[in-house]
């Protein structure tokens, strides 16, 4: 949820190129792996306008999401092999 804090135990972190970044770690109480998604847009000088940060919400929201999609195939897949 947004705002939590992320536990501090061991885990792998991954900053793709446009930022976005991937957190990985296994769960401390439960047989899975969690996974942790960031994904910003910084202004180039100044603050966004409150316009402009609902259309950048969206667009990051809809990058999380295609990533996560995008996870869980891949994780299906190498289940299947």
């Amino acid at each position: 949820m947004e705002g939590d804090e992320i536990p501090k135990e061991k885990m792998s972190i991954f900053e793709l190129e446009d930022r976005t970044r991937i957190a990985v770690r296994a769960s401390g109480t439960e047989p899975k792996i969690k996974y942790y998604l960031f994904g910003q847009e910084r202004p180039a000088d100044g603050k966004f306008t409150t316009a402009q940060l609902e259309t950048i919400k969206a667009k990051v929201g809809k990058r999380l999401e295609e990533l996560w999609n995008w996870l869980q195939e891949d994780a299906r897949a190498r289940l299947e092999l």
